[in-house]
């Protein structure tokens, strides 16, 4: 009797628990002074915090928690790199910081890193999805005119 009362439980605890992780980092944020240093990531953990709280009022619990990690993450990245402003405007030592956090709009996927695409590759901005770009098989302008001669 007790499993499926804990199973329903689950959602709202995990995304609550999220939800309270972005906040954390969120205020983290705000402290590094991030709003001036790296305002779309801070503005982004704002607005995805926002409607993480919007959704799980919902009881919409898995879009709560996906919201939820994307602020934690735009949080964590305003913060990595208003810490590392601060420490250059100081003359201090950049410190290598690593951090798997990435702030992007759309739905979290894989992400591909900007060095490795080819120039001609096509990124679909509502997916950030990469589609390698083929050769085209579309008639030459020499090839046009002589179909046009050919119907005369």
């Amino acid at each position: 009797m007790l499993l499926p009362v804990l199973a329903l439980a689950c959602g709202p605890t995990r995304s609550t628990s999220v939800i309270i992780d972005a906040a954390a980092e969120l205020k983290a944020a705000k402290t590094a002074q991030s709003a001036a240093a790296a305002p779309y990531e801070y503005a982004a953990a704002e607005s995805y915090l926002h409607k993480a709280r919007e959704e799980q009022s919902y009881s919409d619990f898995e879009v709560a928690e996906r919201l939820a990690k994307k602020a934690r993450d735009c949080a964590r990245l305003a913060r990595s790199r208003s810490e590392a402003q601060t420490r250059s405007d100081l003359g201090a030592s950049a410190r290598s910081v690593t951090s798997d956090a990435v702030c992007r709009a759309g739905p979290m996927q894989k992400q591909v890193p900007l060095h490795e695409l080819e120039p001609a590759d096509t990124i679909d901005i509502r997916t950030h999805s990469v589609e390698p770009s083929e050769p085209e098989d579309r008639p030459t302008p020499k090839d046009e005119t002589d179909n046009e001669g050919a119907e005369e």
